[in-house]
């Protein structure tokens, strides 16, 4: 169990990431500072930068804190439900409820390949390319109305009323600490469950990455665990893990060229990458901004996006795509004005800013429909 000499906080939450991105973590923060406190409850965030792995980060700021509740999120997911921790807290009146997720598997399978196991939930994830909802519930697994019991939640939101320890020997980077967690919480005997709501209670700005060293901690999960039936088969192994150093070679050839401008054998060049099947975040992006080009060449005969490096534009589109959120999901007017301000200033084309919210959005006319609502006379703040 818990390893802390402090007394429990039953009246307080902790928010805990474990952070290497500022950027982002500011971001996270601001979507905190919306949620509604219940009356009575105070809470902390809990910030640990540059950790060597999850578990000893997670253990390090668990044993900091006396608050009863911990909220384990990643730096790159924003909370959107703004009476969250009351259902939260009202779902932990169940003493028999040890973990709270938003995304997860009502059985994990025996190779514990989880990445591709996730079949239940209520959640917004953007992979880099587009933003989709993720809805299922099983119905026949509820055993109370407002919950789903599953076996395990990804690591994205994790919420906890009791504490054990990660494992930080066993899992000492960044792969399974969170599905190694669920496993200790049913074998103390707690529940593990997802919410049943019509509401989203999070997006997570996931992107896209390969799974460097996802298969040697599964290997060392399914040893762990075997007891419990899982069992490593290295001809499950993931394609990253059979020719990662490849997809890396060809990547990396791929952001030179890019950094030096571009031409039709960049153009090129990333179709190959992508028809080979190996998708990742930053040639998604890279594919946005050729799009674009393209677009404005069409439309006006010359690119004002090309006339900038694709790694600018590839801070623009964060930079946008996060504005469009909060347009979104928090209804802020001054989010809206700052968009907007973007494309009458010249600082980015209209065929720019479609693009991005094209892609960032479950509906992009609904959005532009808001970005213009929210700076009509009388609605700015």
């Amino acid at each position: 169990m818990r390893e802390s000499n402090s007394e429990i906080n039953d009246k307080k939450i902790a928010f805990i990431l474990c952070v290497n991105n500022e950027e982002y973590l500011k971001e996270s923060e601001h979507y905190i500072q919306q949620l509604e406190v219940p009356e009575g409850y105070g809470t902390d965030v809990i910030i640990i930068r540059d950790a060597d792995s999850m578990c000893a980060a997670y253990n390090l700021a668990m044993k900091s804190t006396d608050a009863k509740y911990k909220i384990y999120l990643h730096q790159d997911v924003y909370l959107l439900k703004r009476d969250l921790l009351a259902c939260m807290l009202d779902i932990f009146k169940d003493e028999t409820i040890g973990l709270i997720g938003t995304v997860g598997t009502r059985k994990l399978p025996r190779n514990a390949r989880a990445a591709q196991a996730w079949d239940c939930g209520n959640v917004l994830l953007y992979n880099g390319d587009s933003l989709f909802h993720m809805k299922s519930f099983d119905r026949t697994q509820m055993s109370q109305p407002q919950v789903m019991d599953v076996e395990a939640i990804d690591g994205m939101l994790m919420m906890t009323q009791y504490d054990l320890l990660w494992d930080d020997r066993s899992f000492d980077a960044f792969h399974f600490y969170d599905i190694s967690q669920c496993m200790e919480f049913a074998f103390a005997g707690y529940r593990i469950v997802l919410p049943v709501d019509e509401d989203v209670w999070a997006l997570h700005d996931s992107g896209i990455s390969g799974e460097r060293g996802y298969d040697d901690y599964r290997k060392k999960f399914c040893e762990k665990y075997a007891d419990r039936g899982f069992h490593y088969d290295a001809a499950d192994d993931g394609s990253y893990s059979l020719v990662g150093a490849e997809i890396e070679r060809q990547k990396h050839c791929l952001m030179e060229h890019a950094d030096s401008g571009v031409n039709q054998r960049l153009v090129e060049e990333t179709q190959a990458f992508l028809g080979n099947g190996y998708l990742d975040s930053d040639v998604m992006c890279l594919c946005h901004y050729l799009e674009i080009i393209d677009l404005e060449i069409k439309n006006a005969g010359n690119s004002q996006t090309g006339r900038t490096s694709w790694r600018q534009y590839q801070n623009t589109e964060w930079k946008l795509r996060l504005l469009c959120w909060r347009v979104e999901y928090l209804q802020e007017a001054a989010a809206a004005e700052a968009f907007l301000q973007q494309i009458v200033t010249g600082q980015v084309t209209m065929e720019c800013a479609e693009i991005i919210v094209g892609h960032c959005v479950l509906n992009a006319a609904d959005t532009w429909g808001r970005l213009k609502e929210y700076v009509e006379p009388g609605r700015s703040q």
